[in-house]
């Protein structure tokens, strides 16, 4: 790097090579930080602190500014959904335009943090996000950085980058709840209160909703009906030990298992089948004893279209304990977050 010192109006579009301090009664300090890159705007501030030279340096061929290095590195992994903030001091940021699921490509991230002189953060893949949420940032070590760094990951992030976020579909979803003592009365529904409350964090909502006794063939013909009828999941609540009367009317009705049990706690009677190409989740009883549980983990998937396996539920062991947070700050919290 080679400096110069020059007008400050030739210094437009060049990095400063030093601090520079403003002192006035009651505040001393940088002004302008050492590698930024002087605008229009600046001049007044400059002339005002009594510069009219400042020192610069040029960057040789094959260099780049961390400033302009950060924002390329964004525009290279950030895909869909997101847009780019230049907060300052080396860092570009990327933030949601919807409010959907976040998904990062954790392999090619670890491996654009292991180049050495670029740095990516981002939020846990499959965190929910809201509308202008931050869910990356991106730097480069120094002041400058040696280009080629940043055209690896722009070539390994073609064609649409490694962090996105999906939205959350609109969906109508058929609600089963069992037990011979909610259909009698003798004990409240809590199940209808605590699935409209997390559809409606999704915008989702119930279209079609029972109460049933513990009768296996009803509870089968019921959630063939909800099929049938076009909902794009079905939820049965109850009993999920594999004797209780749920999982038995979840096989009658010709689904298929895909996973009865789940690594996690509280929800390890979680059962996952599906029906004509339709999710339908067995939410043990055990959802409504803690303030968040298995099904709040796989929900927001679902509610982006996606279809998970045995392997995906299994994953959710590393990172499956809640550990009631008090106050609860799902989803920012560990649970979950190993899968």
């Amino acid at each position: 790097m080679e400096m110069k010192r020059v007008k400050i109006e030739e210094a437009i579009g060049r990095p400063l090579a030093y601090d520079l301090t403003k002192i006035v009664p009651g505040f001393k300090g940088p002004v302008f930080r050492r590698g930024h890159l002087i605008t229009p705007q600046d001049l007044p501030e400059l002339r005002a602190i009594g510069k009219a030279e400042v020192v610069v340096f040029d960057l040789e061929p094959g260099v780049l500014h961390e400033d302009e290095a950060a924002r390329r590195l964004v525009e290279a992994i950030g895909g869909a959904n997101l847009e780019i903030r230049m907060p300052g001091e080396g860092w570009a940021d990327l933030a949601s335009q919807v409010q959907g699921l976040l998904k990062v490509d954790i392999s090619l991230l670890e491996q654009f943090n292991g180049l050495g002189e670029v740095e990516i953060t981002t939020l846990h893949n499959n965190t929910p996000v809201k509308v202008g949420e931050l869910v990356a940032k991106a730097k480069v070590l120094g002041l400058t950085v040696a280009e080629d760094q940043i055209r690896q990951v722009e070539e390994a992030s073609r064609p649409a980058g490694i962090i996105g976020v999906l939205p959350f579909q609109r969906q109508s979803i058929g609600l089963i709840v069992t037990g011979n003592e909610v259909a009698g009365g003798l004990v409240q529904d809590r199940f209808t209160d605590l699935v409209e409350e997390r559809l409606a964090e999704y915008g989702s909502r119930i279209g079609w909703r029972s109460i049933l006794p513990d009768y296996p063939e009803e509870i089968a013909r019921r959630i063939q009906e909800y099929v049938a009828a076009g909902a794009d999941m079905v939820i049965v609540t109850g009993g999920l030990s594999p004797d209780d009367t749920t999982p038995v009317a979840i096989r009658s009705s010709g689904a298929r298992i895909i996973s009865h049990g789940a690594p996690v706690s509280p929800g390890a009677m979680f059962l996952l089948a599906e029906l004509e190409g339709r999710p339908l989740l067995g939410v043990p009883a055990g959802a409504l004893g803690k303030p968040r549980s298995m099904f709040d983990l796989v929900l927001p998937r679902f509610l982006v279209g996606e279809r998970l396996s045995r392997r995906d539920i299994v994953r959710y062991g590393h990172g499956g304990i809640c550990i009631n947070c008090s106050p609860c700050t799902f989803p920012h919290c560990s649970f979950g977050k190993g899968s």
